[in-house]
């Protein structure tokens, strides 16, 4: 049993989606296993858990599970980086002969053409192709075909035929992480979460290791019943399923259905799940913890976010001109972190609140007798107690306090850590798993960890 007096700050990580980029996050956790326990023993907190939370969605949701399972058997994230990097290896594979006959001689035959992509752009679009046309061993099946039996267009282009792939491998090779997976701050284990998305209500779910169970739904403005809240169970921890619905990608693999509902990859809604994790770290602590009681603390967090798709093009390259640049540029765009706006917006929400807590005591030490203190508290409680415009999640009105109460505070600035554009990059990168291109994103997952710790905290 440890201590489980509320921390005066906790550290989160959010591991982004994105299929076989989620290599780099294994480098960029061995980096941070590595040089954080120095920075805080130099700012006198050697005692600190490496991580108090960890939270992904889909292949990020599959590197979280790994890690905090690691934890849970072992007691220490010592060896967790090798067993994450290892998952990694074991997954991947070298189709060398087969992509061989496609670029062997790539250079010799396109050394006069200037719009000719680059030997190694071509080795890892050669490759993707390779794993997309035959399947990928450890992740997901040979394609299967299926004709549409609806618009009757299979002759005619573009038609409505469907290339599906079978999910069984990535299942059987992440089942040897021991579900389900149930953690508790009261034996010092770090808190899973994975982010996974509601079909039907186009919602976030997010499965919690320290719960058993995951509320979700949708305010319906027009409906007389206005929130159609549900319930998805989990006594014993996060199981393989929930997983597996945080990383079923929508067309690519079959909706994951848990007790009657259909769930697909988190990716959809949230690749890089900073909401989740502010609002999954108040309702811990202040609805369960504090029983939302006025007063109740909530641990500062510090996060840091592993992000696998860039932000911006390469300056080498700029908006490129090609159809497969293109279409690179686009997922990079609708993939890559836009949680700037949520970090601005908890800050600002943070000042909000300081501002109001300082003018009360600026009015109450202008107040002379206590009768006039006593008449302003109530007045002021009284207001906080009334109806504010916005509503919660449910529909219902916000009173005033409840904005004011359980606020989550960032403890410093998020720590991003992004894979940067590269030049030789290919639109289809999450599906390249050859060993070549694993080990190049492990090792710039390291390097890019440890450049960014070193200008943080320098």
């Amino acid at each position: 049993m440890v201590d489980t007096a509320v921390p005066p700050k906790q550290r989160a990580l959010i591991l982004q989606g994105g299929g076989s980029l989620g290599a780099y996050e294994a480098g960029v956790f061995v980096a941070l296993s590595d040089e954080l326990p120095k920075i805080d023993a130099k700012k006198g907190e050697a005692q600190r858990p490496l991580f108090d939370i960890i939270a992904g969605t889909s292949i990020g949701a599959i590197n979280a599970a790994l890690l905090v399972s690691y934890f849970r058997d072992n007691g220490t994230w010592n060896g967790a980086g090798e067993k994450l990097m290892n998952f990694w290896r074991q997954i991947s594979s070298d189709p060398i002969r087969e992509v061989d006959y496609w670029i062997r001689w790539w250079d010799e035959e396109h050394k006069d053409d200037l719009n000719a992509a680059s030997y190694e752009a071509a080795r890892r679009y050669y490759s993707a192709k390779y794993f997309l046309q035959n399947g990928a061993y450890g992740i997901f099946s040979e394609p299967h075909m299926i004709l549409d039996d609806r618009f009757f267009d299979n002759g005619s282009l573009p038609n409505n035929i469907w290339f599906r792939y079978d999910n069984d491998r990535l299942r059987k090779n992440i089942e040897n992480f021991k579900f389900p997976i149930a953690t508790s701050l009261e034996k010092g284990e770090p808190r899973l979460l994975v982010v996974s998305t509601n079909v039907k209500d186009g919602a976030t779910v997010t499965f919690d290791s320290y719960s058993k169970a995951s509320e979700f739904g949708r305010y319906h403005k027009d409906s007389s019943s206005r929130y159609d809240g549900r319930l998805i169970k989990y006594d014993k921890g996060i199981e393989l399923r929930h997983v597996i619905a945080s990383s079923s990608i929508p067309l690519f693999y079959k909706f994951e259905e848990i007790d009657g509902e259909k769930f697909c990859d988190g990716g959809v809604l949230s690749n890089t799940p900073l909401r989740e994790v502010l609002q999954a770290h108040r309702n811990y602590w202040y609805k369960e913890k504090g029983r939302g009681r006025a007063g109740s603390k909530i641990p500062e967090l510090e996060v840091y976010i592993i992000g696998v798709w860039p932000t911006e093009e390469s300056s080498k390259v700029g908006v490129p001109p090609d159809f497969d640049g293109m279409k690179e540029r686009l997922y990079d765009i609708n993939l890559s972190d836009k949680t700037e706006y949520d970090e601005k917006t908890a800050v600002i929400v943070s000042d909000y609140i300081d501002i109001i807590n300082r003018i009360r005591s600026l009015s109450l030490s202008h107040m002379k007798s206590k009768d006039e203190k006593d008449a302003f508290q109530k007045e002021l409680q009284s207001f906080l107690a009334g109806d504010a415009q916005s509503r919660g999640r449910d529909g219902e009105k916000r009173k005033y306090k409840s904005l004011m109460e359980g606020r989550v505070r960032l403890a410093m600035e998020i720590i991003r850590i992004e894979c940067a554009a590269d030049p030789d990059s290919i639109s289809n990168k999450m599906f390249d798993v050859t060993r070549t291109t694993i080990e190049n994103l492990i090792r710039r997952g390291n390097k890019d960890a440890r450049d960014v710790l070193r200008r943080a905290f320098r």
